[in-house]
């Protein structure tokens, strides 16, 4: 398998086994570092989230927990809206949700 195939796999075996599973992404000369969620929309009905500038997208960083306080909250029943703020997600750190354009969202 190449290396797309392997990231879908992974991804896919962490949907089925979690409900979700957490990307990150490293910051290049372009952009910062982000990470996203992937299968809360498939199996919670939920938009996914995205963390954009936190750290450096590593996988015991804080974008890291944040995605996966935040999914398991959603797993649970919770929902997350633009507009809202909690500091109940990651402790000692206060979350505020934004809505994202579709014209920031790539292929």
């Amino acid at each position: 398998m190449g290396e797309i195939d392997d990231f879908k796999a992974a991804a896919r075996s962490a949907i089925e086994e979690h409900g979700w599973h957490v990307v990150l992404v490293a910051a290049d000369e372009d952009r910062p570092a982000y990470g996203f969620t992937l299968g809360l929309s498939e199996r919670f009905g939920h938009p996914e989230l995205c963390v954009v500038g936190l750290d450096d997208a590593e996988d015991s960083g804080l974008m890291h927990d944040l995605l996966d306080s935040a999914a398991e909250f959603v797993a649970e029943g919770g929902k997350l809206s633009a507009g809202m703020r909690s500091s109940e997600l990651l402790v000692g750190h206060s979350l505020g949700l934004r809505a994202m354009s579709a014209a920031n969202i790539g292929d």
